[in-house]
């Protein structure tokens, strides 16, 4: 004896249910002064929504008045959505038939308004109705394509919801281990979203498949999770629900108090929402755990109570069950009579059941007509829809493939480029190196020849004149040959820009040195980790040579002192002499100092000369490493 059906439907409007009767009135009000236009399609479906639950018959006729403006005036949204709630309407009329006709036809129109969410829901209650009237197989299909729009559309509502149904199908087919599984699933995205209703509805399906293999200690355990839940949250229609099942679980355990106990809770909560018919099947259950334990009289008298209000509500389940008991409770008590007429009253309604089902199986054949033409309307779309999505994956790759030709034609332009300039760059390379070649081997060899000439002519007697003339010569030709070298130099690319660049530097000066005796202090080492271009190494050599020269031949020094520091983002170049020095307000630059300038700033660096009369010179010169 299991009481679930608020288990098994499950409802898109029902969270609806708990709006006032004053709000289902204000809509009515409203649709007579709405003109027909959508907004009055919207306030149909939500009274059809709104009354599902309190008067079914009446929220169908606002159904289909929505269903007949929404056609009139092309609102395929709204036809689906009064579709939908129509299916929903005649659901909980219990005309399966019916509910069926309706949500094939709110599958169609989902299909042509797109939107994932509905036709989740749509796929949904199919798959609630295929499983009432045991059409397992198809509700698993709906179910799968329910969970498919779902996941399109990212709601969590909805896979709950379908993982839910989908246990409950597997329910019915007592593949319980399977069932727990999808109940499980289902709960935990009902506790993510902290749906406590439906967390406490998991709990107590879980509660009766542990009743149904048996396992009747963790079948309590599940109920009471459901009960504790559903007490926090007031929501007594469905302790009704808890508490009835766990009454079969203490009758089966012998608990016969604790059995009561719940009955009569069970009783109080539905006579509190005045449902007479979870009154009738709470008075049965009292009833029956009266029976158990012996108390004849309040078993007659519960069971004769429940059988009248199944008879008002033609509720031929409840009538069997309770002539059941009642017909024992008579035998017990010695009234044959009435146990008689008990008993013959529970073969007639057995066989009302039986008859009310083979009746519901000729119905079923006349509807399936409907319904299977239906289906291949909704198969036909659903081929129209891959035909659809085929041509968009087409076009998609098709798009695809020319963006990729675009990249690989534009990849390919950047390259060639690059190697144009790649190529230019070789040819500078070369023709730098021709040119340092030449210079070396030809202008070279010829002034080294007019140099040793010179010299030894200068060696040999001659007249003072003569003498004074080579001498020149001898020193022009090695002035010209040092020039020279410093131009194949400076135009012939190295690997290791910076420590040539210092032991250049270093050469020259010792030379300087040598020819002048003035003293020379060189702290150079950040030259050989610094990357220079070819730029940047030709004027810093060029500048530290003019401000060498400048200070040897001019100033009178006796100490020179030159320093590199790199500070990171600049290189900075400081050459300070201790020599008679000027004053900087009357001086006029020369070429020199000029060239020293226009060089610095060529690499985009900053030039300064610090002196004052007989205190000395200081030169001082900034590159920016980061120029290219």
């Amino acid at each position: 004896m299991q009481y679930q059906k608020e288990t098994l439907i499950i409802l898109f409007w029902a969270a609806f249910s708990v709006l006032k009767g004053q709000d289902i009135d204000s809509l009515k009000q409203l649709l007579l002064i709405q003109k027909e236009d959508t907004n009055k399609v919207i306030t149909y479906r939500m009274l059809s929504g709104l009354l599902d639950l309190q008067n079914p018959k009446e929220a169908v006729s606002y159904a289909q008045a929505g269903i007949a403006l929404s056609k009139k005036l092309g609102f395929d949204k709204g036809t689906a959505g009064c579709l939908l709630n129509c299916a929903s309407n005649f659901n909980s009329l219990e005309l399966l038939d019916s509910a069926l006709v309706y949500i094939n036809e709110a599958i169609l129109y989902a299909q042509k308004v797109g939107d994932p969410n509905r036709l989740a829901l749509a796929f949904l209650n199919r798959a609630d109705i295929y499983m009432q009237k045991q059409e397992l197989q198809k509700s698993l299909t709906d179910c799968n394509t329910a969970l498919k729009y779902a996941d399109e559309a990212n709601n969590d509502d909805r896979r709950a919801r379908i993982l839910q149904t989908i246990g409950s199908v597997y329910f019915y087919q007592e593949q319980y281990e399977k069932a727990l599984e999808y109940y499980e699933k289902a709960l935990k995205f009902y506790q993510t979203l902290d749906n406590k209703r439906m967390v406490a509805i998991i709990n107590n399906n879980k509660g009766n498949i542990y009743k149904q293999i048996g396992q009747l200690e963790k079948a309590e355990a599940s109920f009471f999770d459901a009960i504790n839940v559903a007490e926090a949250l007031q929501d007594n229609v469905n302790l009704f629900m808890y508490h009835f099942n766990l009454t079969d679980v203490y009758l089966e355990l012998g608990n016969f108090g604790k059995a009561e106990t719940h009955a009569l809770k069970a009783m109080q909560y539905a006579v509190d929402q005045d449902i007479t018919s979870q009154i009738a099947a709470a008075g049965e259950a009292i009833a029956r755990v009266s029976l158990r334990q012996g108390q004849l009289q309040k078993a007659i008298s519960f069971g004769e109570n429940s059988l009248k209000l199944a008879k008002e509500n033609e509720d031929f389940n409840t009538i069997v069950n309770v002539s059941d008991i009642l017909s024992e409770a008579y035998e017990k008590t010695g009234n044959t009579v009435d146990a008689l007429q008990m008993l013959k009253l529970n073969k007639t309604y057995n066989d009302s059941i039986l008859r009310l089902q083979f009746n519901e199986d000729i119905s079923a054949m006349q509807a399936k007509f409907d319904v299977d033409t239906k289906d291949r309307e909704i198969k036909i779309l659903e081929q129209e829809g891959i035909i659809k999505e085929e041509k968009l994956s087409r076009q998609r790759l098709s798009f695809v493939l020319l963006a990729f030709l675009t990249l690989a034609a534009i990849l390919a332009f950047v390259f060639y480029i690059y190697r144009l300039r790649l190529k230019k760059k070789l040819e500078q390379l070369e023709l730098r190196n021709k040119i340092a070649a030449d210079l070396h081997d030809e202008v070279g060899s010829s002034l080294s020849s007019i140099h040793l000439l010179s010299a030894m002519a200068s060696k040999q007697e001659s007249s003072p004149t003569n003498k004074k003339l080579l001498d020149i010569m001898n020193v022009n030709a090695k002035e010209t040959v040092d020039k020279m070298s410093d131009i194949v130099w400076l135009i012939k690319p190295s690997e290791k820009e910076g420590e040539n660049l210092r032991s250049r530097i270093e050469r020259f000066a010792m030379e300087l040195s040598e020819a002048t005796g003035i003293n020379l202090t060189l702290q150079l080492d950040p030259l050989e980790h610094t990357k220079l271009n070819q730029e940047q190494r030709s004027n810093i050599y060029l500048i530290m040579k003019e401000a060498l020269n400048n200070a040897a031949k001019y100033a009178n020094a006796q100490n020179i002192k030159v320093s590199v520091t790199d500070d990171n983002k600049y290189l900075k170049i400081n050459i300070l002499d201790d020599g008679t020095g000027f004053d900087l307000g009357s001086f006029v630059p020369g070429n020199g100092v000029k060239n020293m300038e226009n060089r610095t700033k060529e690499l985009g660096g900053i030039f300064q000369i610090h002196t004052k009369s007989n205190q000395g010179c200081s030169i001082e010169f900034s590159i920016p490493k980061n120029k290219k």
